[in-house]
């Protein structure tokens, strides 16, 4: 029985933020192939190109298996960027604009959350009638992976997007109005 490569010390590890890593550093940017079983991605290819097999109960990865071609400096150098940066990394502040359907005009600081609303600068364009999306900025906590052009960036991006979408969706329950974030935009040509 091939050794299972992911850690227990791992356990507060966002699901997202694992396969994020694992795609771009080992999977080389692709999803991985699935070779005949359903439940197990082979990363970057399947059969000699594998470099680990990763095992998913429903969307949780419960097991991280060496491939054919796995290189053990490599994935000793990923652990120890997950038990860095990933898992240790600084508290920083997320920024990110949102939308609501009454307009801003004060703000409003959380002391146990760190959340802040604001309005947006003076200089920001704003709707001229009252039905409308009114812009105003959403701050929380963060905890950074990493700076860019880092693989953590992508993680610390991805972080504070799913952390906004969360908030934005509390802010629906909580304020008067529509509380929306800018859902990601894909480029096509």
């Amino acid at each position: 029985m091939a050794e299972n490569l992911l850690r227990d010390s791992w356990g507060d590890l966002n699901q997202d933020d694992l396969r994020l890593l694992l795609k771009e550093r080992i999977g080389e940017g692709r999803f991985g192939q699935y070779d005949g079983d359903e439940d197990v991605i082979h990363l970057p290819l399947a059969r000699e190109e594998c470099r680990v097999s990763l095992t998913f109960k429903g969307a949780k990865i419960v097991a991280i298996k060496p491939g054919t071609a796995f290189d053990r400096q490599e994935w000793n150098d990923i652990c120890a960027e997950i038990e860095g940066p990933i898992l240790r990394g600084p508290r920083k502040v997320g920024r990110n604009l949102s939308f609501n359907t009454v307009g801003v005009k004060g703000w409003w600081h959380g002391e146990k959350s760190g959340v802040q609303i604001l309005p947006p600068p003076a200089t920001a364009p704003r709707p001229p009638q009252t039905l409308a999306d009114h812009p105003f900025i959403l701050e929380f906590p963060l905890q950074d992976a990493g700076a860019w052009p880092t693989t953590n960036y992508s993680i610390t991006n991805q972080r504070r997007r799913r952390e906004h979408r969360k908030l934005a969706l509390l802010l629906n329950l909580l304020l008067v109005g529509t509380t929306k974030f800018l859902p990601d935009r894909r480029r096509s040509f």
